[in-house]
């Protein structure tokens, strides 16, 4: 876990020792002191949480540090934490045009939260996508109101579909004696397509998350990322370019 607190008074040091060395006057030390103190500012007012009492939204407030998220966070972030992905890539850049600010407690936070950034959002572009939307919105709101009202739509409609089948079943016994093999045959087409198409994207995700469980600490062995990154992009991950590069100086140095 890395505190903003603890990060600001880092980087407020090694930017007056920066400027001691450039033989800086006080007006222009305290420009290079926030510098940096904002870079790790607008790390952490990217990512955002939501605090929800009810069907209520009561605060959204930027976090004041950041853990390594477990498989136990991941529903919850996906409803209730929110990046500015811009605004993280912004700071992330600035960080890295500035080499004497490199640590490694602000290499991992950026790693991992870009990382983690990436995860929750093909997870959300997939069930946007995927789910039916009155289940994506019951899911997203996380309340028992909506759950309770997206089921029992959902059991509505899963009984219409079904009566439409056996509807249709029935109907092609007018036609031809094959006619109700070829129903069933592409109905049984059409599931094992989205079984496919699921199977694929879950396995997207179990390697993307694979990928981000190698940052789970600070002290992390950079050619065993880079080796999962490049994993994952060949199963169809896409990563921020920001993480390739932090990763690669962080092999060559």
């Amino acid at each position: 876990m890395v505190r903003k607190d603890d990060l600001v008074r880092y980087v407020s040091e090694r930017a007056r020792m920066e400027a001691k060395t450039r033989n800086l006057d006080e007006y222009a030390t305290g420009e290079l002191v926030s510098e940096a103190t904002d870079i790790v500012d607008d790390l952490f007012t990217s990512i955002t949480w939501e605090k929800v009492e009810g069907d209520q939204i009561k605060s959204i407030d930027p976090v004041t540090s950041w853990r390594h998220r477990g498989a136990n966070d991941m529903e919850s972030d996906w409803r209730y934490m929110h990046f500015s992905r811009a605004e993280l890539q912004n700071a992330a850049e600035r960080y890295l045009e500035r080499p004497w600010l490199h640590c490694r407690e602000l290499d991992w936070l950026i790693v991992n939260a870009l990382t983690y950034a990436e995860c929750q959002a093909t997870l959300d572009f997939f069930r946007s996508r995927i789910m039916p939307l009155s289940r994506y919105i019951s899911k997203k709101a996380g309340s028992i109101k909506w759950q309770i009202s997206s089921g029992l739509w959902r059991s509505i409609v899963f009984l219409v579909k079904w009566l439409l089948w056996i509807g249709v079943f029935a109907a092609t016994f007018h036609f031809a004696p094959v006619a109700p093999v070829a129903w069933v045959g592409v109905t049984v087409l059409w599931q094992w397509r989205k079984w496919k198409a699921q199977k694929k994207i879950n396995d997207l995700m179990a390697v993307m998350i694979a990928t981000y469980t190698t940052l789970n600490t600070v002290s992390q062995s950079w050619p065993v990322v880079w080796d999962e990154l490049k994993k994952s992009r060949d199963a169809g991950a896409v990563w921020d370019g920001i993480i390739y590069r932090l990763v690669e100086e962080r092999i060559r140095s």
